[in-house]
């Protein structure tokens, strides 16, 4: 199985999330603007780590910042080149989704491509738990199987490694290939292409 973190991996939604963010600092009485370098070396990256950074009430925030993104009338864009390598993929692996997103703004803006149809599980931020344990969960039937956890953040790689699988960190996302080298994950690619490859590499 090949699970995805939606953020910065499967879905450009910085500038999306960084709104949101101001807004939920709003909702606490606070006028902040968050630039695109707002989640660079955050460890993990997570919205209640920026919270706490900023001195506000993480679990308020983070929800605020789901709230919000769910307000927004334009989903975010699929990055380019990601159905192509998806669609290849799933003719031979599982794909799944687990993401602090809420699982209905990930449905909508992968049915934008029609990507949703090619996930098995789609697990958001609405289920409970953190996402090692949802990792953990989701393959604890499948050890038999070889699995990939591809993300563009510190805490994704944690989290694939917690449980015991390949990690791919992309350079496109939140964080950068350097910042994220630190941290050993099995591959870092640099396009959807070059990700596909290594995913069915990693999975030989």
């Amino acid at each position: 199985m090949i699970i995805f973190d939606f953020d910065g991996v499967l879905a450009d939604s910085l500038q999306t999330c960084l709104s949101a963010c101001e807004v939920a600092a709003q909702q606490q009485g606070r006028e902040l603007s968050f630039d695109t370098g707002a989640f660079a070396t955050l460890d993990p990256l997570t919205f209640e780590a920026l919270a706490e950074r900023h001195h506000l009430d993480p679990d308020k925030f983070a929800a605020d910042v789901a709230t919000a993104v769910s307000s927004f009338e334009t989903p975010s864009p699929v990055f380019d080149g990601i159905f192509d390598a998806l669609s290849g993929l799933a003719k031979d692996h599982s794909l799944a989704v687990i993401s602090a997103s809420h699982s209905s703004v990930i449905r909508t803006v992968l049915a934008q491509q029609g990507i949703d149809a090619l996930m098995k599980h789609i697990i958001g931020g609405d289920t409970p738990g953190q996402k090692p344990e949802k990792i953990a969960a989701l393959v604890a039937d499948l050890r038999d199987e070889k699995h990939v956890m591809v993300g563009d953040a510190c805490s994704d790689i944690k989290a694939g490694r917690s449980a015991g699988i390949h990690t791919i960190a992309v350079a496109w996302g939140w964080q950068s290939p350097e910042f994220l080298a630190a941290f050993s994950p099995d591959a870092i690619v640099g396009s959807p292409a070059e990700l596909a490859n290594s995913c069915r590499s990693l999975l030989t």
